[in-house]
């Protein structure tokens, strides 16, 4: 309903101009093409610079479907590099195919605010429409009562929904008060000498906190956040930050896949050195992107795969570009997909997968698992992923298509027109 809304505006508005006597100004031809892969509801990102100046609100995205032209949905996004136009390479592009979108001076085909961030007083909560996907927690969350105060933390998400409204991940369990639902502190680390644990709380010898928001997003194709914490090392009689980190999630606007309904976001980090002293991540099996999720799914209600081919009986220890679980919650089968950006440290990344005997499901890439990895100050250190949660079960075959789609994105090229 929502596209033939957009249809039926546009052609009112093209025939008012027709009527008028004004012809809308071609800027470029913009060609996207599937390459080598497959491609449902992919993303599509355009520096925006190079082609034109004209301000944003002047802009209009049509796609060339034979004579007719059909507006499409787009936002645009202010970047270090330059603005960024996206849009989503809506339903299937089969390999080989190549689409064709017109770029004009016109009236936008902006589209409802479908992605929304909402501030809940101690998290962030990102919803598409009315249906909520996750809560970034930034407040301080206290441990239970008697646990030792060091377990509190914030900066973590937590719920993480399924499309058909579960909730997948798990807080402060009992067996590890530290453990908060997608979070990525670092276990063994050397700083100043010594060593620093920031993954386990109760140590005391360090955590991440969160400072402020960087900024937040909403919109027709895209929402999120980007958020700055802290990594704090604990010294005797005061406190030292040794890393500074933006974290971003972006939520991406697509419509269900092969008949799937899912969620797509991508997330990242970025590291940098706080002071003239270096930190070194040094190796260790765990650290880094991580889950604990909900205690619904264990051994009887869930499976892993890797894109290795690799199950919960031997999934530790290996690395791989993806891995996802399927479970039942809510007595719902959904489940949550990871993928790997190729250029991360250390990629295709080391995983720690908690084995059967550990009966709950805990899922951590760990670039540092098997190799040290020295961030020096002056320098950024980025480490991307994205992420699939969707109803139903995931396949092998699926999953790698996710993968092929973010690590190599649709090619897209422009022609300015002299029109």
């Amino acid at each position: 309903m929502f596209y033939y809304r957009i249809v039926f505006r546009w052609s009112f508005l093209l025939c008012l101009l027709s009527m008028t006597g004004v012809r809308a100004q071609e800027i470029a031809v913009i060609t996207v093409a599937a390459d080598r892969f497959d491609r449902e509801e992919s993303p599509v990102r355009l520096l925006l610079d190079p082609v034109t100046f004209e301000p944003d609100s002047a802009l209009a995205l049509f796609e060339q479907v034979k004579k007719e032209k059909i507006p499409v949905v787009f936002q645009i996004e202010q970047l270090p590099e330059g603005r960024v136009l996206s849009w989503i390479l809506s339903s299937q592009t089969k390999a080989g195919a190549v689409r064709t979108y017109v770029l004009e001076k016109g009236v936008a085909a902006s589209g409802e605010k479908v992605i929304r961030t909402t501030d809940k007083g101690d998290a962030l909560l990102l919803s598409s429409g009315a249906d909520k996907v996750m809560a970034y927690h930034y407040a301080v969350m206290l441990p239970p009562a008697g646990e030792k105060y060091e377990y509190r933390r914030s900066g973590f998400i937590h719920p993480l929904w399924s499309p058909t409204g579960e909730v997948l991940t798990h807080v402060q369990p009992k067996d590890h008060y530290h453990h908060y639902g997608i979070w990525n502190p670092w276990t063994q680390t050397s700083f100043e000498g010594k060593t620093v644990d920031f993954w386990n709380l109760a140590s005391g010898q360090g955590a991440v906190r969160f400072k402020t928001f960087h900024s937040l997003v909403e919109g027709a194709v895209f929402g999120g956040f980007k958020a700055i914490q802290e990594h704090v090392v604990f010294k005797p009689g005061y406190e030292k930050i040794a890393l500074m980190e933006v974290i971003g999630v972006k939520l991406w606007n697509v419509k269900a896949a092969s008949g799937q309904k899912v969620w797509l976001w991508d997330f990242s980090s970025t590291l940098n050195c706080a002071s003239a002293s270096p930190l070194t991540i040094k190796a260790y099996r765990y650290g880094g992107f991580s889950i604990r999720a909900t205690a619904e799914w264990n051994v009887n209600t869930s499976s892993i795969l890797t894109s290795e081919g690799k199950t919960r009986k031997d999934a530790d220890n290996t690395s791989g570009r993806w891995m996802f679980c399927n479970g039942v919650a809510g007595g719902n089968p959904s489940g949550i997909l990871f993928l790997s950006c190729p250029a991360n440290f250390n990629h295709p990344e080391p995983m720690r997968i908690w084995p059967e005997s550990s009966h709950d499901v805990f899922m951590n890439f760990c670039p540092a698992k098997n190799k040290d990895w020295q961030l020096e100050p002056g320098k950024e250190y980025t480490l991307r992923y994205r992420v699939v949660t969707y109803s139903g079960e995931m396949t092998a075959a699926r999953a790698e298509q996710y993968w092929q789609d973010f690590a190599y994105p649709p090619q897209v090229s422009v022609k300015k027109s002299n029109k």
